[in-house]
C-alpha cells in the first residue's frame, strides 16, 4: 500500500500514523478533508499534550520539536 511504501522509502525508524478516513485526526482538530492537516503533538506517557504546533515548517520543525522534548524532560 501507498502508506507502508513510503515508509520503507523514506526509512522511517517510528511508527508513522495512517489515518485515511480522518478518525484520529478529527479527535485531534487536525482533520482538513480528505487529508490530515500537518500538526505535531508531543504527549507525556499518561496521555497529556504537553505541545502542539499547527503548520509546521517541516524543514525547521524536527529541531523544533527535539528542543521542546528536551525542555520538558527538565522539568
Amino acid at each position: 500500500n501507498e502508506h507502508e511504501s513510503f515508509c520503507n522509502r523514506a526509512e522511517l525508524s517510528f511508527t508513522l500514523l495512517s489515518d485515511p478516513n480522518g478518525k484520529i485526526s478529527r479527535e485531534y482538530d487536525a482533520w482538513n478533508p480528505p487529508y490530515s492537516a500537518r500538526k505535531t503533538y508531543l504527549i507525556d506517557p499518561k496521555g497529556i499534550i504537553r505541545a502542539k504546533w499547527a503548520n509546521v515548517n517541516p524543514r525547521k520543525h524536527p529541531l523544533e520539536a527535539y528542543n521542546k522534548l528536551k525542555e520538558l524532560s527538565i522539568q
